[in-house]
């Protein structure tokens, strides 16, 4: 039996493996809106209401991205 070519020992065996984050942006949106309101509470609760406020627009900004028509999330 021959051994297999580096590539072919490291190439991805899933599909969710072989496409990276970055080709995924709904997705990944999705899960920053959904990790955001945790942050935001613990940055009040510490008193750091600049912190705060700055993830409520990323917060926003990864809501439009999700709410865009077209943005298929992949699974």
């Amino acid at each position: 039996m021959r051994r297999p070519h580096v590539y072919e020992r490291t190439a991805p065996r899933a599909r969710s493996e072989a496409t990276p984050q970055a080709a995924r942006p709904a997705e990944v949106s999705r899960w920053i809106s959904r990790s955001l309101p945790h942050m935001i509470d613990e940055a009040r609760a510490a008193g750091l209401d600049r912190l705060a406020d700055a993830l409520e627009v990323a917060r926003a900004e990864a809501e439009t991205v999700v709410g865009q028509p077209g943005m298929v999330v992949e699974r």
